[in-house]
């Protein structure tokens, strides 16, 4: 027999702490942007570490200013997907993403708190990737799934007491924006 399908989903207090911690000034940077792009946005794991920078808010040299600073346009990029045999979902790709609510003061400085700590890991000023991994491949591409689900598990661990997976929380954010 086969089983009846059901929606999984995490309880409202586990997505309400993790939303509330993404305002936090203490919470780390980086675990808060994938938090925020997870639960605000339903990012896929392939769109966490595809998403980009626009080119003009990246710097022309290492520890140099950008000619715009992502906090003021609060924009990033989505890559185009490439089908495959196996990849046959296009999703969100090849457009450019608003980082909503603007209005927020936590976005503005959680955004900036994320750059400083990005540009601190960054090798290359022309990495057009958000998400700048420990070790970077050699090849020059975007960071490996581990790192992103590594990131979330660790983070949602430290909040609410259990692990969540990337592709839970995105199911919940769109349950949730759904409603």
């Amino acid at each position: 027999r086969k089983a009846t399908g059901t929606i999984e989903y995490y309880p409202w207090e586990v997505i309400s702490a993790l939303l509330n911690s993404i305002s936090d000034p203490k919470m780390p940077a980086e675990e808060a942007m994938v938090l925020y792009l997870l639960l605000h946005h339903g990012f896929f794991l392939w769109e966490l570490q595809t998403v980009r920078i626009p080119s003009q808010c990246r710097p022309l040299t290492l520890g140099a200013e950008p000619p715009e600073s992502l906090e003021d346009t609060l924009l990033l990029e989505l890559c185009q997907r490439e089908l495959s045999r196996n990849k046959q979902f296009v999703g969100r790709s090849g457009e450019m993403l608003r980082m909503e609510p603007a209005d927020e003061p936590w976005l503005r400085d959680l955004v900036g708190r994320f750059i400083r700590e990005r540009n601190q890991k960054l090798r290359d000023p022309n990495y057009p990737y958000l998400f700048v991994g420990v070790k970077k491949s050699s090849r020059g591409g975007p960071v490996a799934p581990r790192y992103i689900r590594t990131l979330v598990e660790s983070a949602t661990a430290r909040i609410t007491g259990r692990v969540c997976t990337v592709n839970m929380l995105g199911k919940c954010s769109k349950v949730l924006y759904a409603e």
